[in-house]
């Protein structure tokens, strides 16, 4: 008779330690979650800074941001899209496959 209660006690401790993981997650995005904006949530691309200079290099029409070295706001800049692209991805990796 004592089975059911182990059961249902690990499942609920697995299910919590995933809810727990999801809103650590969420705290390091930034509170993304519940979503403000529409449309699907995808992978953010900004995983590398040659990736952050290839998309702003063509937004800017600024082929030198390619190779010259970042200035002290572009790099700071850079970093915090970086850092957050990965706290976001890892929230929809996580929400997406076990959250689910």
């Amino acid at each position: 008779m004592l089975k059911p209660f182990w059961l249902n006690a690990f499942l609920a401790i697995v299910v919590l330690s995933i809810c727990i993981q999801i809103e650590l997650l969420n705290h390091t995005a930034d509170s993304y979650l519940p979503r403000k904006d529409s449309g699907k949530w995808r992978q953010s691309f900004f995983l590398s800074e040659e990736r952050w200079r290839q998309y702003y290099s063509s937004k800017m029409g600024d082929e030198a941001l390619l190779n010259r070295p970042l200035t002290t706001d572009e790099r700071i800049q850079m970093q915090k899209d970086v850092s957050y692209a990965k706290d976001k991805n890892a929230l929809l990796g996580m929400v997406s496959s076990f959250g689910l």
